[in-house]
């Protein structure tokens, strides 16, 4: 036994290392079949919502919208208040309000109330006291995200997006287009950007910058297009199915490299 220590050592810091060097790609992967999941449940619930039910929401939701001049806005990512109940319930489907997509950079992602760090954790946050994405003249919806998270990708790469580059809103079985128009990199008491635009439908998607230090603000603004060829929300799955393809893959040959690491060690030690 005592012979077989080095070795029962050495093999335990080889799984060890492998394991911490396998954390980041697993977690990722995990982490959007959540994200995944979310987006499919929440298209089951809009499916099953009827006519009534949908014109409803809406309805409600534009009255929101509509009493939102003037609204004092604060950085999605300070510490604030509790978000307000009453926020809550609208557009409130299945947990989430709809999700986004932006092909450029590979991201599909359900949107929730809030900015709050729970939410900032799992998805997109929507700031309250800005216009809720339904889209419509003298609307501007914010949703923040975070970027360089180990367990998921998030809003990372937002800073690869340029001008005129789309991104989706999909939100009770429509689907909303935006071209990105302007990107600022602003301080985080500095909201003007943000404001409602008269006779202007905006989304702006902010995040923090500079990438690991996030002393400033990132925010890339959409204005709305005419939705001519929705994104089909099928590709959110086919993405997911690709990626998680890659753990059975990976994981044999990720054992195997301790198991390598210990017969070469041990052939040159027999060969001393």
């Amino acid at each position: 036994m005592k012979k077989n220590l080095p070795v029962i050592v050495i093999a335990c810091v080889l799984i060890l290392g492998v394991c911490v060097l396998l954390y980041p790609l697993v977690s990722a992967i995990l982490t959007k079949q959540t994200q995944y999941a979310a987006i499919e449940s929440y298209q089951r619930t809009v499916e099953n919502l009827s006519d009534k039910e949908i014109a409803e929401l809406k309805t409600e939701t534009q009255k929101y919208n509509e009493s939102l001049y003037g609204a004092v806005l604060s950085d999605p990512f300070s510490d604030g208040e509790k978000v307000d109940t009453n926020y809550v319930r609208l557009l409130n489907v299945d947990d989430a309000m709809g999700y986004l997509q932006i092909p450029k950079i590979n991201v599909s992602l359900p949107i929730y109330h809030g900015s709050t760090p729970e939410v900032l954790e799992k998805g997109v946050g929507h700031l309250e006291n800005t216009s809720l994405p339904i889209g419509g003249k003298n609307t501007h919806a914010v949703l923040s995200g975070h970027r360089g998270l180990p367990s998921s990708t998030l809003f990372t790469d937002l800073d690869q997006l340029g001008s005129g580059d789309l991104f989706y809103i999909h939100i009770l079985g429509e689907t909303l287009t935006y071209q990105i128009d302007q990107i600022k990199v602003v301080e985080p008491d500095d909201t003007s950007d943000l404001r409602i635009v008269t006779e202007k439908d905006y989304v702006t998607l902010v995040t923090c910058t500079p990438y690991g230090v996030n002393t400033q603000r990132l925010l890339v603004r959409g204005e709305r297009l005419e939705t001519t060829a929705a994104e089909k929300p099928v590709q959110a799955a086919i993405q997911l199915t690709n990626e998680a393809a890659v753990l059975p893959a990976a994981f044999p040959i990720l054992a195997a490299v301790p198991i390598v690491l210990f017969v070469t060690w041990k052939r040159r030690k027999a060969g001393k």
